[in-house]
């Protein structure tokens, strides 16, 4: 496993989330990450902004519920490998001009920072924060089944 550098992308969520906890493959841009990036492993920030539209999106064309409510924003969330970049895939997430595919995700506890547009370097205070949550990963299950447990307790019912 190619270990954590200290670039970073900022993505809104829930799409960050949903990428670290390895359910989205392909990240959408239109632009190119530089080359010598693809093949490491880069840290996935969650932006400041929760993406309602894409939530939306996601309920009705793959039966994915998100409560903005239990994703973190302004933080990183975790790491994957960047494997490559392609113009067309037959992944459901690929949407183009770009799609950054990642593999190996690692979901991590939330460091809080701010966050950059295009690809950017943490502060080495943050590194080392983010290299101590990332020695113990997060079981994405965990995260799931809070998920659950919260879509279960918001029904009248329940």
């Amino acid at each position: 496993m190619a270990q954590i550098g200290q670039t970073a992308l900022t993505i809104n969520q829930p799409w960050a989330s949903l990428i670290v906890l390895g359910i989205k493959d392909i990240e959408n841009r239109n632009w190119l990450p530089e080359s010598h990036v693809i093949g490491s492993r880069i840290i996935i920030h969650a932006g400041k902004t929760y993406d309602h539209l894409g939530a939306f999106m996601l309920m009705n064309d793959h039966g994915i519920v998100c409560h903005a409510q239990n994703f973190p924003r302004g933080a990183i969330v975790g790491s994957a490998l960047l494997e490559g970049v392609v113009q067309s895939s037959s992944s459901r997430w690929f949407r183009g001009p770009y799609g950054w595919q990642f593999a190996d995700a690692r979901l991590i506890d939330p460091v809080p920072c701010p966050g950059s547009r295009k690809l950017w370097t943490v502060s080495p205070s943050v590194w080392e924060r983010v290299l101590l949550a990332d020695a113990t990963p997060l079981d994405p299950t965990a995260f799931l089944a809070h998920e659950s447990v919260c879509k279960t307790e918001s029904l009248p019912f329940a």
